[in-house]
């Protein structure tokens, strides 16, 4: 996935960036982890297919600041 990009798994949103995972809350952002992390967990993907072909285009994302990946 691009950076950006945005999954679902176990009730949680996740944002993909630098090839970590970061868990989405309102508030911001959380400490990165690795895609293993999830193991055989279902993962949804929540990002658009247009906005994914966007971001794979060179799209640059502008970041939270508690999004340090």
């Amino acid at each position: 996935l691009p950076d950006g990009a945005m999954i679902a798994a176990g009730g949680s949103a996740y944002a993909e960036r630098h090839g970590k995972i970061l868990p989405w809350t309102f508030a911001g952002y959380g400490p990165p982890t690795s895609p293993d992390h999830f193991g055989d967990e279902t993962l949804v993907l929540l990002t658009p297919e247009t906005t994914l072909a966007v971001l794979r285009h060179g799209f640059q994302t502008e970041w939270h600041p508690s999004a340090k990946a």
